[in-house]
């Protein structure tokens, strides 16, 4: 198997491949710059079906580029986070105001986006504190139909492979929407009901929008993509800066060949979101997806503190000429001092991050 994390600079471009079976995590970029259409296009080989796209939320910079995987592969089944009505009134009426039509359709109507070949599959929120999922049950892929909702937690099978995802709710961020709204004079009603109110008042919307922590969505699904068993497999091979790596005969990477195969995509989770559900899972995890682009505002240090005694790659995806400050130079020094590995993924080639997998 193969993992790889695509240098596909300011957004999100993940893939696994399994033997006759691909698996993509979130496809976009925030300028859907014609590099990045050229990467995506050219990331699978012609006629290739994608069997699952995972959308973790609906961020521009996470989805603006999955109509170019739709265009050019075939995708049997998107798996996505549900997303209330509410919550799509919002995002609707951003994107109008960004003009960013090409992805209003995937918001609005998903089935009718990717048309009758592509199975739809919603996830629900992740249950209350006390209301335990059922986290044996395994979803039938053949057989689940086209709009089906499935619960948080449930296991996708891949033969000895599993992939979980639980769509997390971030009450924070949608009350951190609210308080901007009310600091710049906007009336959340209007904006959500009133496409002239939020033409308008378009510059003011996009103030709001670019001072927000993590984007709009209220919702960012993660997943968990490791073996059934912990010692079915580990990362045998690392390949970054165009250059391999065999784990297993230097002496020097022997903790990497010992590093769990299993990796959390994170979406644009906060990391301490993310750590119960790596608590869970600790002892098959190697990689995680660092969230947002290794935002200081995304991450927490505490996890540092509880992760395991195995090191961990943190691949994390930016532009080198974004003008956020990602990554933030705190969280690559925390890191790094945490006996982990932070990994860069820009838009240039050589940043792809490839981990062979075997048993």
């Amino acid at each position: 198997m193969l993992r790889i994390f695509h240098p596909i600079g300011q957004g999100a471009f993940y893939s696994e491949r399994h033997n006759n079976f691909n698996i993509v995590y979130d496809c976009g970029e925030w300028k859907k710059s014609k590099k990045s259409t050229e990467l995506v296009k050219n990331s699978f080989e012609p006629n290739s079906t994608i069997d699952i796209l995972f959308i973790s939320h609906f961020d521009y910079d996470h989805i603006s580029q999955i109509e170019t995987l739709k265009n050019n592969f075939k995708i049997k089944r998107c798996i996505l986070p549900v997303v209330s009505s509410e919550q799509k009134k919002i995002l609707v009426a951003f994107f109008r105001c960004f003009n960013w039509a090409s992805v209003i359709k995937l918001v609005e109507n998903p089935s009718a986006f990717f048309g009758e070949e592509t199975k739809i599959i919603y996830v629900e929120e992740v249950k209350k504190e006390g209301e335990e999922n059922n986290n044996e049950k395994v979803v039938d892929l053949e057989n689940e139909q086209s709009g089906s909702h499935i619960e948080s937690g449930k296991r996708i099978s891949i033969s000895d492979w599993l992939y979980i995802p639980y769509n997390n709710y971030l009450k924070e961020r949608y009350d951190e929407l609210k308080k901007e709204f009310q600091i710049l004079g906007l009336d959340v009603t209007k904006f959500k009901n009133d496409i002239d109110y939020c033409i308008d008042n378009k510059k003011t919307i996009k103030e709001a929008y670019n001072r927000l922590t993590g984007g709009i969505n209220s919702n960012s699904m993660m997943v968990y993509s490791g073996p059934i068993d912990k010692n079915l497999y580990y990362i045998k091979r690392l390949y970054y800066g165009l250059s391999p790596v065999d784990c297993k005969k230097c002496l020097l990477f022997k903790e990497i060949f010992e590093t769990p195969s299993g990796c959390i995509f994170t979406g644009d989770s906060n990391l301490g979101d993310v750590l119960p559900f790596y608590l869970k899972y600790h002892d098959r995890v190697g990689t995680i997806q660092l969230p947002h682009h290794g935002s200081a505002k995304s991450f927490d240090f505490d996890f540092l503190r509880k992760k395991n005694e195995y090191l961990l790659y943190f691949p994390t995806s930016y532009g080198s000429k974004n003008s956020y400050g990602h990554p933030a130079q705190n969280v690559v020094c925390n890191v790094v001092k945490s006996r982990s590995y932070f990994i860069h993924i820009t838009e240039q080639a050589y940043t792809t991050f490839i981990q062979y997998i075997a048993r």
